[in-house]
Protein backbone atom coordinates (compact mmCIF):
# COMPACT_ATOMS: atom_id res chain seq x y z
CA UNK A 1 0.00 0.00 0.00
CA UNK A 2 2.15 3.27 -1.20
CA UNK A 3 1.85 6.48 1.16
CA UNK A 4 -1.74 7.32 -1.55
CA UNK A 5 -3.82 4.82 -0.28
CA UNK A 6 -2.67 4.36 3.29
CA UNK A 7 -4.17 8.35 3.66
CA UNK A 8 -6.84 7.81 2.17
CA UNK A 9 -7.76 4.59 4.29
CA UNK A 10 -6.91 6.82 7.50
CA UNK A 11 -9.36 9.39 6.30
CA UNK A 12 -12.17 6.74 5.78
CA UNK A 13 -11.20 5.38 9.07
CA UNK A 14 -12.01 8.86 10.62
CA UNK A 15 -15.05 9.86 9.07
CA UNK A 16 -16.23 6.24 10.40
CA UNK A 17 -15.31 6.93 13.23
CA UNK A 18 -16.85 10.59 13.05
CA UNK A 19 -20.05 9.00 12.12
CA UNK A 20 -19.54 6.22 15.08
CA UNK A 21 -19.55 9.10 17.63
CA UNK A 22 -22.20 10.63 16.27
CA UNK A 23 -24.56 7.81 16.00
CA UNK A 24 -23.53 7.30 20.41
CA UNK A 25 -24.51 10.22 20.91
CA UNK A 26 -27.84 10.49 19.33
CA UNK A 27 -28.45 6.98 21.15
CA UNK A 28 -27.42 8.54 24.60
CA UNK A 29 -29.92 11.25 24.05
CA UNK A 30 -32.57 9.27 22.88
CA UNK A 31 -31.94 7.48 26.09
CA UNK A 32 -32.10 10.21 28.00
CA UNK A 33 -35.61 10.93 26.76
CA UNK A 34 -36.31 7.56 27.32
CA UNK A 35 -35.14 7.49 31.01
CA UNK A 36 -36.89 10.64 31.41
CA UNK A 37 -40.46 9.42 30.16
CA UNK A 38 -39.90 6.24 32.38
CA UNK A 39 -39.27 8.90 35.38
CA UNK A 40 -42.52 10.49 34.42
CA UNK A 41 -44.49 7.69 34.35
CA UNK A 42 -43.04 6.28 37.80
CA UNK A 43 -44.78 9.71 39.15
CA UNK A 44 -47.90 9.19 37.39
CA UNK A 45 -48.32 5.84 38.84
CA UNK A 46 -47.51 7.07 41.99
CA UNK A 47 -49.87 9.92 41.88
CA UNK A 48 -52.52 6.88 40.74
CA UNK A 49 -51.57 4.75 43.52
CA UNK A 50 -51.90 7.95 46.16
CA UNK A 51 -55.20 8.06 44.78
CA UNK A 52 -56.72 4.89 44.98
CA UNK A 53 -55.45 5.08 48.89
CA UNK A 54 -57.38 7.72 49.33
CA UNK A 55 -60.26 6.40 47.76
CA UNK A 56 -60.04 3.28 49.50
CA UNK A 57 -60.30 5.34 52.87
Amino acid sequence: MNSREASRSLDTIENETDDVRAYIEQLENELGEKNGEIESLKEEVKDLEDRILELEE
